[in-house]
């Protein structure tokens, strides 16, 4: 999967011009599934959290937007809209037309330093983490739902 990341501080209310690029970044991650773009990304970040120096934000929101290539072309696929406040950062993703809104259970902790690239990883390992936490309970309630059988006689 090959995606480009570009960092931008400020809010998006429709209208990229009002924002400031800070970042970009592009890469390739091989070996995973097509469905699991979301590992993509986050695995992407780490690498480049490794190899670069990124700006830390300007102010209390940044506005992400990811490409990934299809067709030959890379085309928008999804934002993320972080809010920073009180050392706590909390994201919204919006990808074909859905807006997510993560609130409590992915907000994490933030320091003053740190990067947008760190921020962005962070929030992206609760979300993903919650994914795999939601699509496992989902497959366990399926399971349990094929095993127990009731007998309405004998309720």
């Amino acid at each position: 999967m090959k995606f480009e990341i570009e960092f931008y501080d400020g809010e998006y209310v429709s209208d990229m011009s009002a924002l400031t690029l800070s970042a970009k970044l592009s890469g390739t991650v091989e070996g995973l599934a097509p469905a699991d773009f979301l590992r993509g990304i986050v695995v992407l970040l780490e690498m480049s959290e490794k190899r670069y120096a990124t700006p830390t934000p300007l102010g209390s929101a940044l506005t992400i937007l990811v490409r990934r290539k299809a067709c030959n072309r890379l085309a928008l696929f999804m934002r993320i809209d972080i809010a920073l406040h009180d050392g706590l950062a909390k994201a919204s993703l919006s990808c074909d037309d859905n807006v997510r809104t993560f609130d409590e259970a992915v907000a994490v902790a933030v320091s003053k330093g740190d990067d947008v690239v760190n921020i962005a990883r962070a929030v992206l390992d609760a979300v993903y983490e919650e994914r795999q936490l939601s699509t496992l309970v989902e497959s366990r309630l399926k399971s349990v739902g094929r095993s127990v059988k009731i007998n309405p006689e004998e309720l």
